[in-house]
């Protein structure tokens, strides 16, 4: 069982482990962006059987919403997302945000595993604060962790180094923080037995989640589609996205 939370970039690591992992299980995991105890309720009664892994998407407005929901799912495994300062109407502040996200790691079993998205500096934080089992990404000489980026129309090219070795991999994917995903996404499904070939293989055909910088083409123009959500460090990256492309851009 695998819980998943974090401000951003939760259900796009979500469906990227999903997919890694199929190489090797069977695997049920929230959909669309169920993240309350309804929706985690509702997925493990009408798909959980007869699954080797369960995805939950975990997320919070207020502080001890994580809390119950790893009580709920007694998680094996955890990941930390980008976190910054998004619901403030209800958390007020960064700290309580982090002390709520870090209810995650709080709620696993005793020998359970914790994955932090070192490009967040809050996840680092919680990564330091955290005495368990744990491993960071997205750093320089980390546990997992992408170099040599490039985006074209088509995606993304990088070099993922992955426990020490290294891996040319591509993906339709735009953007950093989905290669940010996709390596965190990956690291877990390594830790869990997943082997370097089959999770390159598996990022080679990863698709964009709907209306999270997904590219679409039609005879006239190449539309990016990031409408699902915002927050300023999505419309930074849309926009550092949207420079690498060519031509008349709006």
């Amino acid at each position: 069982k695998i819980g998943i939370t974090g401000s951003y970039g939760k259900t796009s690591t979500k469906n990227i482990l999903k997919a890694i992992l199929e190489k090797k299980f069977k695997v049920c995991a929230t959909p669309k962006n169920y993240n309350t105890e309804m929706g985690l309720s509702r997925t493990i009664l009408e798909n959980l059987e007869r699954q080797d892994v369960f995805i939950a998407e975990m997320g919070a407005r207020h502080k001890g919403d994580i809390k119950v929901l790893a009580k709920m799912v007694e998680p094996d495994y955890a990941i930390i997302t980008t976190i910054g300062e998004q619901h403030l109407e209800t958390f007020k502040n960064l700290k309580t945000i982090e002390d709520t996200k870090y209810e995650l790691v709080e709620g696993l079993k005793s020998d359970g595993v914790a994955v932090f998205n070192g490009d967040s500096l809050s996840s680092r934080k919680l990564f330091e604060r955290f005495e368990g089992k744990k491993e960071i990404t997205n750093l320089p000489n980390s546990f997992a962790y992408a170099e040599n980026i490039s985006t074209t129309s088509e995606g993304s090219k990088f070099e993922f180094v992955l426990n020490g070795k290294r891996l040319a991999v591509q993906t339709k994917l735009l953007g950093k923080c989905n290669i940010n995903n996709i390596v965190t996404a990956s690291a877990l499904a390594y830790i869990m037995g997943v082997g370097e070939i089959d999770i390159a293989d598996a990022i080679c055909d990863l698709e964009p989640t709907k209306h999270r910088l997904e590219l679409m083409k039609n005879n006239f123009c190449t539309i990016i589609d990031d409408s699902y959500n915002s927050n300023i460090i999505g419309m930074q990256e849309a926009l550092e996205v949207l420079s690498k492309f060519e031509g008349k851009k709006i």
